[in-house]
């Protein structure tokens, strides 16, 4: 068992030593001296969806890729979490529905990077499953999720994170939901980042505060009336 995690844990980071070197082999062929980054218009259409999200990939691009995807089901959590960890930094399309799966994940730690890895990637069909996080009992993967949701800026995001900014026990929680509220800048979210000034927690209180400045004139005045 020890050996097959071993082995697990090396073809991994095998895996990812490739990757590394086909991103700069490519950065080195493009003519430039530093690595480009991938330009989404060209991975994702319309509402998140993919578009030959292997088109762009080199055959060590794929097969890096491959061995993070497949490490997610490796038994060490650590590994797991890593390779969630790795995933956020493709835009290839085909990493999104394994984060996802890696939602539900027994380790809290591997859901956590799972819903931060989601959130770099800002694509939409993560959406659902990151609202879904909001409510695991996890404080860490509640925070992950506001923030994932907070990075892809949809506006079905914005009454559960409501909901998290008025009862969720934990302060970084409802911190993370403020945060999010202000830089989607629904003005569904105005009264209750409002009500949020008066947060039992300081930190929260201030985010509510500079995130009602971000949604403008609504947020603002009701901002200067509550300050009166």
């Amino acid at each position: 068992m020890r050996e097959q995690r071993g082995e697990s844990a090396l073809l991994f980071t095998v895996g990812m030593v490739a990757m590394c070197v086909a991103a700069l082999v490519a950065a080195g062929c493009s003519g430039g001296g530093e690595a480009q980054p991938a330009t989404p218009s060209a991975t994702q259409g319309t509402q998140g969806e993919p578009e030959s999200p292997t088109a762009t990939l080199t055959a060590e691009q794929e097969e890096a890729l491959q061995a993070s995807i497949a490490a997610l089901q490796d038994e060490d959590p650590a590994v797991r979490a890593q390779a969630a960890q790795t995933l956020a930094y493709t835009d290839y399309g085909q990493a999104v529905e394994p984060l996802v799966a890696a939602l539900a994940d027994e380790v809290a730690d591997v859901q956590a990077k799972a819903a931060e890895a989601l959130g770099t990637l800002g694509d939409q069909r993560a959406v659902e499953p990151l609202i879904a996080s909001l409510g695991d009992e996890d404080a860490n993967v509640r925070a992950n999720a506001a923030a994932a949701l907070r990075d892809i800026g949809d506006a079905r995001a914005v009454e559960p994170l409501i909901e998290a900014l008025q009862s969720d026990p934990s302060a970084d929680v409802r911190d993370e939901a403020a945060y999010a509220l202000g830089e989607i800048g629904d003005v569904r979210a105005v009264e209750p980042l409002v009500a949020a000034l008066a947060d039992e927690d300081e930190d929260v209180a201030w985010q509510a505060e500079v995130e009602l400045t971000k949604i403008g004139d609504p947020g603002v005045e009701l901002l200067i009336a509550a300050l009166q």
